[in-house]
């Protein structure tokens, strides 16, 4: 009964893109789950071989996941990490796309292991100007890296732009 609830709930809430896309599939998340019952990070490691799948999971379980504190052997509630998956299946009478012929270009860490650039990420970072608001943000591997590359480029472009001040076009203020 339960199981067939939770199928209902996930069709219900399957991301638009991949329905339209026909994209299904197994993705495996690792959740930490902080003492107060907060989720505190989610992390994909395990791919549907559907970059969206993938993404969207972490956001399905940080939207929707109901944790409770964790509690460890003295009875406290405790910082934990689990495992857990989303089957992604799509509604009867729904077409289904083909399945990806690989997961991507793989890359090695520093130790030979591959690195799967798919893989989704999520990342909190605190709110600018608020000292309790934060924001999650989950991303593919190959996303974030775009995005730190794109940021960097735009900060060396700002500190090329003109030779700042002093420069014969911008005279520096007066004191």
């Amino acid at each position: 009964m339960r199981r067939a609830a939770n199928g209902e709930f996930i069709t219900k809430h399957y991301p638009y893109q991949a329905l339209t896309k026909g994209e299904y599939g197994k993705v495996s998340f690792e959740v930490t789950i902080e003492p107060d019952g907060a989720l505190g990070s989610c992390e994909v490691t395990g791919s549907s071989g559907f970059a969206t799948l993938d993404r969207e999971t972490c956001e399905f379980i940080v939207k929707y996941a109901k944790l409770k504190p964790v509690l460890n052997a003295e009875g406290r509630a405790a910082r934990a990490v689990q495992q857990g998956f989303v089957n992604w299946q799509l509604p009867a009478g729904a077409r289904k796309a083909p399945t990806p012929a690989s997961l991507g270009k793989i890359r090695l860490d520093r130790f030979g292991k591959p690195i799967d650039m798919n893989k989704t990420v999520c990342r909190t970072t605190p709110r600018t100007g608020s000292r309790v608001g934060s924001t999650k943000v989950c991303m593919t591997r190959t996303e974030w890296a775009r995005t730190e590359r794109e940021n960097r480029e735009g900060v060396q472009d700002m500190q090329s732009v003109g030779g700042g001040c002093g420069a014969a076009s911008t005279p520096c203020p007066r004191r």
